[in-house]
């Protein structure tokens, strides 16, 4: 598919990713998706967004990974900012990880703001 731009929503109808890309190439069987070009994805409860130019999607993994040599880009709205490359994100249990140099800002809220 080319020129893709993807909305998904919760059971109350609200949504909570959205994205875009060049292109998208989904495995019908598996459900695993291959995702390049401007690849774009915003997460409205990790309050981020993800910009890379190619994103592997694993169903039954439940993750989403980049090649190791791949940039990636993940802002979050409270101006954090990570760069860095060897994406992987497994959002079964909320762990991000890159497997080469990270550069960026991260803003952690103290007890109080909570």
């Amino acid at each position: 598919m080319k020129n893709v731009h993807y909305e998904e929503f919760d059971s109350m109808g609200k949504i909570i990713t959205t994205g875009s890309a060049d292109l998208v190439a989904y495995n019908t069987k598996s459900r695993d998706a291959a995702i390049s070009g401007s690849v774009v994805l915003r997460s409205e409860s990790y309050q981020a967004w993800i910009q890379t130019d190619e994103l592997h999607w694993d169903l039954d993994l439940d993750l989403l990974r980049t090649g190791s040599d791949q940039n990636v880009k993940i802002i979050r709205d409270d101006s954090s900012e990570i760069s860095g490359s060897g994406f992987q994100a497994n959002l079964r249990n909320n762990v991000i990880s890159f497997s080469k140099s990270v550069v960026g800002s991260l803003f952690v809220k103290t007890a109080a703001e909570y």
